[in-house]
């Protein structure tokens, strides 16, 4: 019985000693999963700014148009869900 209450000791202690914000509960691996997924966006969206200037067929740049929103919609999305501590409970 006294190792469990100094065990719950200890875990509380662990837990208030963070100096993390109280709203900041990623852990590192959504984190990382996160990095890499807005990596990768951004280097996208660059990629289509690089090529759009080039392209001449207004079919080609209307997927390329609807592509980028798209993506940049889902950029937003992914930064707006690590802002919200609530998504993630």
């Amino acid at each position: 019985m006294q190792f469990q209450n100094q065990n719950q000791g200890q875990n509380q202690y662990f837990q208030n000693s963070t100096n993390m914000p109280p709203q900041m509960n990623h852990g590192g691996h959504e984190i990382f999963d996160a990095h890499e997924a807005v990596g990768g966006l951004v280097g996208a969206l660059e990629q289509s700014l690089f090529y759009e200037q080039h392209i001449q067929d207004p079919e080609l740049k209307s997927i390329l148009q609807r592509h980028k929103s798209f993506k940049s919609q889902m950029y937003n999305t992914i930064i707006e869900t690590l802002k919200s501590d609530k998504t993630l409970r």
